[in-house]
């Protein structure tokens, strides 16, 4: 709800260096009465397509039926031309005010879809260009809740074998983000888009961005998250915080964290230390 106020119909501030604390005059004003309308629209919607007296079972962790039966549900209830990687399609408000959601907006809905319904056991798992679903008792089942537009057709509900997540690109080389709860609400964060039009971006987004993640960086989420060390980092690069670790540090620890705890598998750390450096010798 925030990043949809602060992406439209705003005024662009023209000083970077102003910092967040004089962003504070929101208009129209979030209420918190407008934030429960929203979820009880969320959980009417699982709910009244969701029979749970179908789905339940002796362990009482979420089954491979029943986060089908999630997905489907915000599957039917999008609008189908949308379903594209669009801005601003990676949140739960773009779905319940247009019916909009892109790939993560989609599993990150089928996390809370669960979380409404009662399982806890589901967590979200990300590459750098697909996400999925963990669930079970020691999240030992993988799960398709979306699609991929370099698939040729639709794999929800599916199973991930291990030959699949250890050989395809899709899944990281079997080397994924497993998130926890930090790190999920981190993986929403750094999913915030700037974007206004092709041209302008809203330097109120990130700056409220970029003080979110130095909160989660500070509590330890994004110990094990390069895309959010990335992002970070480039937000540090464009608003440079006293203090802090520079972008270069932010980018050199992203690929430290690849290459000791995901195997080396993941590019975009890479890229964003590429993109300083090529700032750097543009310069010189």
């Amino acid at each position: 709800m925030i990043e949809d106020t602060l992406s439209n119909s705003r005024v662009m501030i023209q000083d970077m260096s102003q910092g967040l604390e004089e962003i504070n005059d929101l208009e129209p004003a979030i209420t918190w009465d407008a934030v429960l309308i929203l979820r009880q629209k969320f959980v009417s919607v699982i709910k009244g397509y969701c029979d749970l007296s179908l789905f339940l079972n002796a362990s009482g962790v979420a089954s491979r039926k029943l986060i089908k039966r999630v997905s489907d549900i915000l599957w039917n209830t999008v609008r189908k031309d949308k379903m594209k990687e669009k801005n601003h399609f990676s949140n739960l408000y773009s779905y319940l005010t247009d019916s909009k959601l892109d790939c993560f907006g989609l599993a990150l809905g089928v996390l809370a879809g669960c979380q409404v319904l009662g399982f806890g056991d589901v967590h979200l798992a990300m590459s750098e260009d697909h996400v999925w679903v963990l669930h079970g008792l020691d999240g030992e089942q993988s799960t398709e809740v979306t699609w991929h537009e370099k698939l040729s057709r639709d794999r929800r509900g599916e199973d991930i074998s291990n030959e699949s997540k250890a050989s395809c690109w899709i899944y990281a080389g079997g080397n994924p983000v497993v998130c926890d709860r930090k790190m999920e609400v981190a993986a929403i964060v750094t999913a915030l888009c700037p974007v206004v039009n092709c041209s302008v971006s809203s330097y109120e987004v990130m700056l409220f961005q970029q003080k979110l993640l130095w909160l989660l960086y500070d509590n330890g989420c994004l110990e094990t998250y390069p895309m959010g060390l990335g992002k970070l980092g480039d937000l540090q690069r464009i608003f440079p915080g006293s203090g802090r670790p520079s972008c270069s540090q932010l980018y050199s620890k992203a690929i430290r964290v690849t290459q000791t705890r995901y195997s080396n598998r993941h590019v975009y750390p890479y890229l964003y230390a590429a993109g300083i450096q090529s700032l750097v010798e543009k310069k010189t």
